[in-house]
C-alpha cells in the first residue's frame, strides 16, 4: 500500500466513532463501559453488533417500550369491539372480552407483586432488577385492564338495575372492592405522589394485599370456577410466603446482632 493509502487510513482511524452517544478517538466505551480499541485488524461485523446491542439496551430503558409491551395484550381485544358483532360462541363482544380483560388485570397485579421475592431469591440478577425499576408500570397496567374489565361489565349489562340487582353476590362484590382498592394505587403510582406523600405512600401501596384477595374471591366465585383462580393465586402465596420469611429472619438476625 502507498504512503497516501496508509495516511488516508490513518486519518479515518482517528476520526471520533460515536457508541451509545459517547464519543471518542480511537477508544470508544460500549454500553458497559468496556473499551474497545481500534486498529487495522478492526472487525466491521462486532462494531456493527456492539451498535445493535447498544441500541436494543437503549430501547429496553424507555418508557414507549414497557408500555407497548403491557399494551399488547390488548389490541385483539380494541380490534374485537371495534368489528362489534358477538363471539364465535354467540355470546357479545362485550361479555366474551370480560374474562380476558379480568386475567390480565390479575396476571400484572401478580406479576408486579412476584417481582420483590423473585429480586430476594436472585439478587445479583439483572433482569429482576430491570423489573424491580418498573414495577410501577405493570401495577398501573393492572388496574387499566381492570377499568377495561369494568366499562365491559357496565355496558353488557346495560342498565343500572341490573348492576344494583347483582351487586351483592359474593363473586360481584369482591370484584368491586378489588377495583376500587386498585384505583388509589395507580393514581399515586408516580414519582409526584412518592414525594408528596413520604413515608404513607409504601403504606398505602400495601393495599394491594387487599386487592389480591378480593380478586382472589372475585375471580374463583364470579362463575363459582376456582381452578384457573388458584393457578395463579397459589404461586404467588408460596412467593409471598417467601418473602416473608427472609423479611422477618433477616430482622431477627439484625435484632440478635
Amino acid at each position: 500500500m502507498s504512503r497516501h493509502g496508509i495516511g488516508g487510513l490513518s486519518v479515518l482511524f482517528f476520526i471520533p466513532v460515536t457508541i451509545c452517544d459517547t464519543s471518542v478517538p480511537l477508544l470508544a466505551h460500549v454500553c458497559d463501559n468496556s473499551p474497545v480499541i481500534f486498529g487495522l485488524n478492526f472487525d466491521l461485523a462486532d462494531y456493527f453488533w456492539q451498535r445493535a446491542g447498544c441500541l436494543m439496551k437503549n430501547i429496553l430503558k424507555t418508557r414507549a417500550f414497557i408500555w407497548a409491551l403491557l399494551a399488547l395484550p390488548s389490541i385483539p381485544m380494541v380490534f374485537a369491539l371495534a368489528n362489534g358483532g358477538a363471539a364465535e360462541d354467540g355470546r357479545p363482544v362485550t361479555e366474551f372480552l370480560l374474562h380476558p380483560t379480568g386475567e390480565f388485570a390479575a396476571r400484572f397485579m401478580i406479576i408486579a407483586m412476584i417481582i420483590t421475592p423473585f429480586r430476594m431469591m436472585f439478587p445479583k440478577n439483572g433482569f429482576w432488577l430491570w423489573m424491580v425499576r418498573r414495577r410501577r408500570y405493570f401495577g398501573v397496567a393492572a388496574f387499566a385492564y381492570a377499568a377495561f374489565h369494568t366499562v365491559l361489565y357496565l355496558v353488557d349489562l346495560g342498565a343500572m338495575k341490573a348492576i344494583l340487582d347483582e351487586f351483592w353476590d359474593f363473586g360481584i362484590w369482591t370484584g368491586w372492592l378489588a377495583f376500587f382498592v386498585f384505583l388509589p394505587l395507580a393514581v399515586t403510582s408516580n414519582d409526584t405522589s412518592v414525594r408528596l406523600l413520604g413515608r404513607a405512600w409504601k403504606s398505602l401501596q400495601r393495599l394491594v394485599y387487599l386487592a389480591a384477595v378480593a380478586t382472589l374471591l372475585h375471580w374463583m366465585f364470579v362463575h363459582n370456577e376456582f381452578g384457573p383462580a388458584l393457578v395463579h393465586f397459589i404461586p404467588l402465596s408460596l412467593l409471598e410466603a417467601y418473602r416473608l420469611y427472609r423479611t422477618y429472619f433477616s430482622r431477627s438476625q439484625a435484632a440478635a446482632v
